[in-house]
C-alpha cells in the first residue's frame, strides 16, 4: 500500500534560510519535493543531500555560491533514494561524498532506484535521465565527524528508520540537524 510522495521537481525551487551563522537550509517551495543545507567552514562546505537530478543539484551550488565562494568539501547522502542522490554526480570531482556503508551499498543498484522512483515523478523518466551513478568516497559505520576549519558536523546513523543507511547531520555548535526522511 504505498503511496507514492510527490516528487517532482518541475518548477521546484530551494530557498535559502539562514538557521544559524554559517548554517542554511534550503527549503523547497514545492510540497514534497526535498529540502536540502549546507554549512560553511573556514575551509569549504559541506551539503547535505545531492537531490533528484542535475538541475536541482544545481540548485544547490549556486544557493551556496550565493553565500560563499569556498569550496563544496563534502556530500552527505542521508539515505540511498535518488531524490537524496541522484544529483551526487553534478557537484565537483573534489567533493567527498559521504554515506553510510549500506547506503553505498543500496545506491550500486541504480537502475532498480530508478524504476523504484518512476511513481513518484508521474511516470516522467526524463526527471533523471540524464543521472548517472556516483557512489560515496567516505563510508561510515556509526558516526563520523567531518571538520570544516572552526566547525564540525557530525553524521551519525542510529539504525534503520525509512532506509538501512539513514544519516543524521548533526552541527553540535549551533545544535542544528538534518534528518533525512526519518522525521
Amino acid at each position: 500500500a504505498f503511496i507514492p510522495p510527490p516528487l517532482h521537481p518541475a518548477g521546484a525551487r530551494l530557498e535559502t534560510v539562514r538557521l544559524a551563522e554559517g548554517v542554511y537550509a534550503l527549503v523547497s517551495d514545492k510540497v514534497g519535493v526535498d529540502n536540502s543545507g549546507f554549512v560553511i567552514g573556514e575551509r569549504g562546505v559541506l551539503v547535505v543531500d545531492a537531490h533528484i537530478n542535475a538541475e536541482m543539484a544545481r540548485q544547490i551550488q549556486a544557493a551556496v555560491a550565493a553565500i560563499t565562494d569556498k569550496p563544496i568539501l563534502y556530500l552527505v547522502n542521508t539515505n540511498y533514494h535518488g531524490d537524496h542522490t541522484f544529483g551526487n554526480y553534478a557537484f565537483p570531482a573534489e567533493t567527498r561524498i559521504v554515506a553510510h556503508r549500506a547506503t553505498a551499498e543500496r545506491m550500486r543498484d541504480f537502475e532498480a532506484e530508478k524504476e523504484f522512483l518512476l511513481a513518484t515523478v508521474e511516470g516522467d523518466r526524463s526527471v533523471y535521465a540524464d543521472a548517472r551513478l556516483r557512489l560515496p568516497d567516505v563510508v561510515f559505520e556509526d558516526s563520523l565527524v567531518l571538520d570544516l576549519g572552526g566547525r564540525t558536523v557530525e553524521v551519525h546513523h542510529f539504525g534503520p528508520g525509512n532506509t538501512p543507511g539513514d544519516a543524521v547531520v548533526y552541527v553540535p555548535e549551533v545544535q542544528v540537524a538534518w534528518t533525512g526522511n526519518l522525521v
